[in-house]
């Protein structure tokens, strides 16, 4: 099983079903992909959509897909049940991670499960040393950044957005994490603070 299938494996247990929105950061631009039979969550304001396929539990499903603004996710507050994030190959600053989550945050019912997939430093240093070469590659411009971003606070960063981390689970060697956390009904001040930098 490749990266794809263990970080899919561990998105699909943590929630218990497949998120009906997959989200993935790229800097100043999100990718919002729904499938399932979610595409009503996208709503008219998207700019653009395409579609495509999406393949979980052997069934592969219509997905529709809205290139946005990290800040401005074409989804309906508290609709989804669950959701998962993903800045694997991906290298956005944490105003963009920031404005992302608190989407991400709004968009869930109030006992929603976010499940963030992003890069991670394997302990054992040789093995960390290879992270940097091997699929799925790490967005920098130099080695430096790229060891940087390995070590990125992904755990501490969605607690800070509002939810309560449940698990902790590194996938592909360690060099992958999926935090599972869940979405409190009293977490909405929390929220606004991190989005405006106070968290």
């Amino acid at each position: 099983m490749g990266w794809r299938g263990e970080t899919m494996a561990a998105i699909v247990d943590a929630p218990g079903t497949v998120p009906a929105v997959v989200i993935e950061g790229a800097g100043t631009v999100a990718w919002c992909h729904a499938a399932g039979g979610a595409t009503e969550c996208l709503l008219a304001r998207c700019r653009a959509t395409t579609s495509g396929r999406f393949r979980a539990h052997g069934r592969v499903s219509p997905v529709r897909s809205a290139r946005c603004l990290p800040e401005v996710l074409p989804l309906a507050s508290g609709a989804l049940p669950a959701v998962a994030v993903s800045f694997v190959g991906h290298a956005p600053g944490p105003v963009e991670r920031r404005a992302l989550l608190a989407e991400a945050h709004r968009a869930l019912a109030a006992d929603g499960v976010l499940a963030l997939l992003d890069h991670s430093r394997p302990r054992r240093r040789l093995v960390a040393l290879a992270a940097l070469v091997r699929r799925p590659f790490i967005a920098g411009a130099t080695p430096g950044a790229r060891w940087r971003r390995l070590a990125y606070p992904a755990a501490r960063e969605v607690q800070a957005a509002g939810f309560t981390v449940r698990r902790l689970r590194l996938v592909a060697g360690e060099r992958l994490q999926v935090v599972v956390a869940a979405k409190s009904p009293s977490s909405r001040g929390n929220a606004e603070r991190f989005l405006h930098g106070a968290g």
